[in-house]
C-alpha cells in the first residue's frame, strides 16, 4: 500500500474507531444549538402570557401559572424530542461505524504461513471512505 493510501486507511480506521466507541463525539454542538434554539422561541412566552393575562384582568391568577405550566411542559417536550432525535441519530452513525469497520476488514487480503500479509483492495477503501463521508466525519 502507497504511504497516502495507508494514511486514508489509518485515518478511516481512527474514525471509524472513534465513532464506535462514542457515537455522540461531535454531536454536542448540534445538540447544544438545538437546545439553544428551543429555549430562544420559548424566552418571551412568559412575558406574552403575563401581558395577556394581565389586559384580560386576570393579573396574577391561577389561569396565568396554569398556562405558564403548560408552557414549560411544551418547552421540555421539545428539548426531549430534540434529544431522541439525537440519541437515534447517534444509533445510526454507530452502525454506519460498524458498516464502515467491516468494509475495511474486507480491504485486507493475502497471508501465507508465516504471517499474514496485508495488501489493500481499493474498491474496498473507495466504498469506505464514501460510508465516512455520509456520516459527516473528518
Amino acid at each position: 500500500m502507497t504511504g497516502q493510501g495507508q494514511s486514508l486507511y489509518n485515518q478511516l480506521n481512527n474514525f471509524g474507531t472513534s465513532v464506535l466507541n462514542d457515537p455522540m463525539a461531535g454531536l454536542q454542538p448540534i445538540e447544544n444549538a438545538g437546545i439553544q434554539s428551543i429555549n430562544s422561541s420559548y424566552g418571551n412566552i412568559p412575558q406574552a402570557i403575563s401581558k395577556q393575562m394581565a389586559s384580560r384582568g386576570y393579573g396574577s391568577s391561577g389561569a396565568m401559572g396554569d398556562a405558564l405550566y403548560k408552557t414549560e411542559l411544551g418547552r421540555l417536550g421539545s428539548i426531549g424530542q430534540l434529544q431522541g432525535q439525537m440519541a437515534q441519530l447517534a444509533s445510526q452513525r454507530q452502525m454506519q461505524a460498524g458498516g464502515l469497520m467491516g468494509s475495511m476488514l474486507n480491504t485486507q487480503v493475502g497471508s501465507n504461513q508465516h504471517s499474514v500479509q496485508t495488501t489493500m483492495d481499493p474498491s474496498g477503501l473507495f466504498s469506505a471512505l464514501g460510508t465516512m463521508l455520509m456520516m459527516g466525519g473528518m
